[in-house]
């Protein structure tokens, strides 16, 4: 489905958007690109190249971003379109700063390590709760959500050649009213969820290879969506200047719950994806090269013969498909605080066999396209930090499917003040599913947003936060009709009981002005965490 920034798309995306689950990895460039340059960073040769030059205030600037930010129970924040059809990533319109293998990311913080022995273990836990209220425009009722998460970081160093890691976060979902708990909206009785990112890894450096070993899995707590990922990757030193990195990865998605394939097609498939780099170190700020990717995508069609109105225009069988990218890339590091990325080359799609759509018998056909990225992150100061990001890339949509998404959004944040620090975001995307394709028929989807948030400490234990955030979303082609503006707004205190436990309290609130129509909403969270 287009991701319409809608009411239908908002109130759909909290239920739907998990069974519509296809990595991207493998399949976007850009992506590609980001989780190539992780998998390089952990070979000590090359660290640099997944070294964030923003360091801690990478968090600053995604505190800055929580309002917009999709969240399970928020019924507000913007999905980015183009990573829609992703479980194994947090979806977020700001493009740089995501993990892979580590979910503490987009707002979410590792554990500081508690244990460190001799024996080469360091360890930190953590405990999360949030317990928040919350109501929707559709029902006025208070609801109630209890929401524990068991965050984990760890590393065993074997020896000096072999590393072991381990990393995520383990999530329970109790949603009740004030009579009684109510494990229905779940497909299970707990909402169980795993961070994107949950995984283990193994390291292994012999000298002038390096390899990485990984398992990733995903879940989300509604619609029982859970994704696989199990993948190998190595560095080679080929010379002192040029280096090779290979990944392969294979992702497998499960329906857990099985209730939704009888309509939905492609809800499970197997995935293979291999991308690689070519390096070669021109200087020691400047690195070019070849990156590319080919995936296959495999869904499976199990005939259940079940139908769905609300979806009778989309095909009736996902197909098999084939993705590739080919490209040139240049990565300059001006000075320890500056990086840039500038990626360009050619995306290929190919499907195999006919769809079926509005009783319409299409054949499909080879899709080439051109693609881009840029990434700048910059340090400017001890004080002051941004990040640039801009791109044009298709991406996997339902059923196998390129999409096609423009997006630009830039972040800013800086001390103002004593003990005051401003973060200011803006992101624009434009997306959309080509019609030819016989797959769905829709319009450009457009949706531009701001985000402001000002947090300041009281005293050295006491920090306010205020937030604002605009969001307008338009589908070309139908003027006023289908324009769309977000409001949200929040304030929230966070307070440091100790070293290692902190507690934390906002309210947020949400207008959506639709169709000549006005709806609200709001939440209050209260959260307590705590470290071992």
């Amino acid at each position: 489905m287009s991701s319409r920034f809608s009411l239908s798309h908002l109130i759909l995306s909290i239920s739907l958007t998990a069974a519509f689950a296809h990595a991207q990895l493998g399949v976007s460039p850009s992506q590609n690109a980001a989780f190539l340059s992780e998998l390089r960073g952990r070979d000590k040769d090359h660290s640099k190249d997944s070294q964030d030059v923003l360091g801690d205030h990478r968090q600053l600037l995604e505190r800055g971003r929580e309002l917009s930010r999709p969240e399970l129970f928020k019924y507000g924040g913007v999905d980015a379109s183009r990573l829609e059809a992703d479980i194994s990533g947090f979806n977020s319109q700001y493009q740089l700063g995501r993990k892979y293998l580590s979910p503490f990311y987009n707002g979410w913080t590792a554990p500081k390590p508690s244990t460190q022995n001799p024996e080469g273990l360091t360890l930190g836990t953590a405990l999360q709760l949030d317990v928040q209220n919350y109501n929707l425009w559709l029902d006025r009722t208070p609801n109630l959500v209890f929401s524990p998460t068991f965050l984990w970081d760890g590393v065993y160093k074997i020896d000096a050649n072999q590393t072991f890691t381990f990393t995520g976060g383990l999530q329970f979902n109790i949603e009740g009213d004030n009579e009684k708990y109510d494990s229905e909206y779940w497909s299970d009785d707990f909402g169980f969820a795993l961070l994107p990112g949950t995984s283990i890894a193994y390291d292994l450096d012999l000298d002038s290879l390096h390899v990485t070993a990984y398992d990733r899995v995903s879940a989300r707590p509604y619609l029982g969506m859970l994704q696989n990922d199990l993948g190998l990757a190595a560095t080679l030193d080929l010379s002192s200047r040029l280096s090779w990195t290979v990944n392969y990865t294979f992702s497998k998605t499960f329906d857990v719950d099985g209730a939704y394939g009888s309509y939905i097609p492609g809800i499970n498939f197997d995935q293979h994806a291999i991308s690689t780099e070519l390096v070669f170190e021109h200087s020691s700020s400047l690195d070019l090269g070849l990156e590319g990717a080919v995936t296959w995508y495999n869904p499976d069609n199990e005939e259940t013969g079940g139908t769905a109105p609300a979806f009778d225009d989309w095909s009736d069988r996902a197909l098999n498909a084939q993705f590739y990218n080919v490209g040139l890339f240049g990565a300059w590091r001006l000075t320890d605080n500056t990086k840039i990325r500038l990626a360009g080359g050619v995306q290929t799609s190919r499907t195999y066999g006919r769809v079926v759509s509005n009783d319409l018998d299409q054949p499909q056909s080879d899709i080439s396209s051109p693609y881009y990225s840029l990434a700048i992150s910059q340090r400017l100061s001890d004080e002051w930090s941004h990040e640039l990001a801009a791109g044009y890339e298709n991406v996997l949509s339902l059923g196998g499917f390129y999409s096609r998404a423009h997006y630009v959004n830039y972040g800013v944040t800086g001390k103002v003040r004593e003990g005051g620090q401003l973060t200011g975001s803006l992101f624009y995307e434009r997306f959309h599913s080509p019609a030819s394709r016989g797959y769905r028929i829709g319009n450009p989807v457009s949706t531009t947003g701001v985000d402001l948030h000002y947090s300041q400490e009281i005293t050295a234990r006491l920090t306010m936060d205020f937030s604002g955030s605009v969001v307008w979303g338009n589908e070309e082609g139908t003027g006023q009709l289908d324009e769309t503006f977000q409001y949200m707004a929040g304030i929230g205190a966070r307070y440091a009981l100790t070293d290692r436990t902190q507690l934390s309290l906002k309210l947020q609130g949400f207008m959506l002005q639709y169709d000549r129509q006005c709806f609200d909403s709001s939440r209050l969270v209260f959260g307590v965490r705590t470290e071992f």
